[in-house]
């Protein structure tokens, strides 16, 4: 199962260096909520898939991240408490 669960990450990530080889954002030449939606589970993924995600094999991937961290509202709601995220990073360092 894990197996296959990287393949599809590897596809998907495929996909949006494809994609943001050729637009600007992922649903075109304009920030949209595919941005906003994939962000929410990517913006982790140059380090936990480091080997996927990384400044060589997907630069305009890691360029829409770089771009995407610098928006106001994603400083905003990052910066916003997050248990969920506190409790699983505490079970993890145990």
């Amino acid at each position: 199962q894990l197996a296959e669960w990287r393949r599809q990450i590897a596809v998907s990530v495929t996909r949006f260096e494809k994609q943001l080889g050729e637009t600007a954002w992922l649903a075109g030449s304009a920030f949209s909520l595919a941005d906003v939606a994939v962000y929410a589970m990517a913006h982790m993924m140059p380090d936990r898939y480091a080997d996927l995600v990384n400044a060589k094999d997907t630069p305009a991937f890691m360029d829409w991240l770089t771009r995407m961290s610098g928006r106001a509202g994603v400083k905003a709601a990052l910066a916003m408490p997050n248990p969920v995220m506190d409790t699983i990073q505490a079970a993890f360092k145990n």
